[in-house]
């Protein structure tokens, strides 16, 4: 540990030798204490644009993996049936995975996706928007990839380790089992981990990616905790966590972070709608874009605990 500098300053002469330094010396080794103290004061401070964290705060809750006892952010494991059900996407993926263990395993296509046949059998039990299923209903042939609930459930289950294919079958493994046979919670947190630390949420968006979404996840919950009690726009979200807080580049235009601000909003706000942690609203509904806002639930309080070390 550097030594604590105190005025009126004195070198220290206890390194041998005769004592003798130059000016030049002795200027160098006070800056050098002077840079200490310096850093030592601006890490240990509480800052605006870090939510009221201190640097070094930020810094282990942004770099420590959340399934590291030491993280400062932990999963509740005590939620309630009622609760897990709010979200949508577990209740899809456990439709998913319950209906393929009921029938004993699907086969595969040679592009490894599900069959056309249990796609059109689960279609009409899978949750999803009433005007997107009214479209998809037009279609001849449903494949997997026209059902993107389903498809990004298969996909997360095959990355947390819940579904295996073996000899062009997908069948649950004895991991999928055990949850599906044990408390609602379990199942939900598991895949929660998978969705947002393993599988690669920028693959549901087709523009830029932006992989300091997911890689700092923990300090975006953080601070959607504090932005969001009130409904918020991707907009202000977006700016006060992303470009103050991280201090992400976006692109040259008239509007440079447009495209990031979207990037948030399709990869990480509402994949936690989905998970019942974010409610969303319109404002202004309009052909193609919606004039989206976000406030936190009731889910994302209990079911996130950030535990700071003052």
């Amino acid at each position: 540990m550097s030594k604590e500098i105190s005025w009126p300053f004195v070198p220290d002469v206890s390194s041998g030798g005769n004592g003798e330094r130059s000016d030049d010396e002795l200027l160098a080794e006070l800056l050098s204490h002077l840079a200490l103290k310096w850093v030592r004061g601006y890490n240990n401070t509480p800052l605006d644009e870090l939510g009221g964290l201190t640097p070094l705060q930020a810094h282990q809750l942004m770099y420590t993996e959340v399934d590291d006892p030491a993280c400062l952010l932990q999963f509740a494991d005590d939620l309630s049936e009622e609760e897990v059900l709010s979200s949508r996407f577990f209740r899809n993926a456990r439709l998913f995975l319950t209906t393929v263990d009921e029938i004993g395993g699907v086969k595969a296509t040679q592009a490894g996706n599900l069959r056309r046949k249990f796609v059109a059998a689960i279609f009409p039990r899978l949750e999803m928007e009433e005007w997107k299923r009214q479209f998809i209903e037009q279609y001849k042939v449903i494949n997997e990839g026209d059902l993107w609930p389903l498809h990004e459930a298969r996909v997360v289950c095959e990355v947390g380790g819940l579904l295996s294919k073996r000899k062009g079958r997908f069948r649950l493994t004895k991991k999928a089992k055990g949850l599906l046979a044990g408390p609602s919670e379990a199942l939900y947190r598991h895949l929660f981990y998978t969705y947002f630390y393993r599988y690669n949420i920028a693959y549901r968006w087709g523009g830029r990616e932006y992989p300091e979404i997911q890689a700092f996840a923990n300090f975006g919950l953080y601070r959607l905790g504090q932005l969001c009690q009130q409904w918020q726009s991707p907009k202000r979200i977006t700016e006060e966590i992303y470009v103050k807080g991280l201090l992400m580049e976006g692109e040259e235009g008239p509007e440079p972070y447009l495209d990031l601000e979207w990037a948030v909003e399709t990869t990480f706000l509402r994949p936690l709608t989905e998970f019942g942690l974010l409610e969303q609203r319109c404002e202004k509904p309009a052909l193609i874009l919606m004039d989206h806002r976000y406030r936190v639930t009731g889910l994302f309080d209990r079911f996130l605990i950030f535990e700071w070390q003052f």
